[in-house]
């Protein structure tokens, strides 16, 4: 069964799976914006059911809200502390709302004013699949090559899909994987341990899945694995 999907970037993601395997979770498409002396700041798109998946992102109590052409965008702003209480920055948050699909944008160390000149920079683009971004100004730049597709899979996990580029090949073992769906390969990563991962290379894309719990031994689980085969285009 396949599912396609539009990455925050307008690339065409297709992820196909066994029958028994694939479903209607939420999937999300991150990336990273970098505006021209104005730091780093990440978007990330094409969250079903939005409206109640974007409240409340990192704590963020969206408190204003506006509508620009056809959408409504809802923002707001929070203080960020990590788990001992320490101040680590400001963050500044809005939900961009389609029709059915929208994204989020968050922008750090920076206010209101500064989210809605980033949005007036970027152009929105609602499809049946999903929501694509693209920059409207040479001084912003939606990195590409951070773009992921992350879309939970039963009794697989979740998988997190990327481009194939020569540093992402680079970083696979030399050793030849199993074979999977389509010419593909599945590399085990540090088996038995907490961060145990499974990676399958495909032509045009690299996948990492965080698997369910299973048992290292369960025939079952690494044929569903091999299932999986991802087209980015």
């Amino acid at each position: 069964m396949d599912t396609y999907i539009r990455a925050v970037d307008g690339s065409t993601v297709t992820i196909s799976l066994d029958a028994t395997s694939n479903d209607l979770h939420p999937w999300t498409s991150p990336t990273m914006l970098e505006y021209a002396g104005r730091g780093t700041h990440q978007i990330i798109a094409g969250v079903r059911e939005f409206p109640a998946a974007a409240m409340g992102p990192a704590g963020i109590e969206f408190t204003g809200k506006t509508t620009v052409g056809s959408w409504t965008i809802q923002h707001g702003s929070n203080e960020q502390y990590d788990n001992r209480g320490v101040y680590i920055g400001h963050l500044t948050a809005a939900a961009v709302l389609g029709k059915v699909f929208g994204c989020l944008l968050h922008v750090y160390d920076s206010n209101v004013d500064f989210l809605f000149d980033l949005i007036s920079v970027l152009s929105f683009d609602e499809a049946s699949n999903g929501m694509a971004i693209e920059s409207q100004s040479h001084s912003l730049h939606i990195d590409t090559e951070d773009t992921s597709v992350i879309h939970p899979a039963r009794h697989i996990g979740v998988l997190e899909a990327q481009p194939l580029t020569p540093s992402r090949l680079r970083a696979l073992p030399s050793i030849r994987g199993t074979s999977t769906a389509e010419d593909g390969e599945l590399f085990a990563r540090n088996p038995r341990t907490e961060n145990a991962h499974y990676v399958v290379l495909n032509r045009t894309a690299v996948t990492t899945i965080s698997p369910v719990p299973h048992d290292p031994e369960d025939d079952a689980y690494i044929t569903a694995l091999k299932s999986v085969h991802v087209a980015w285009q």
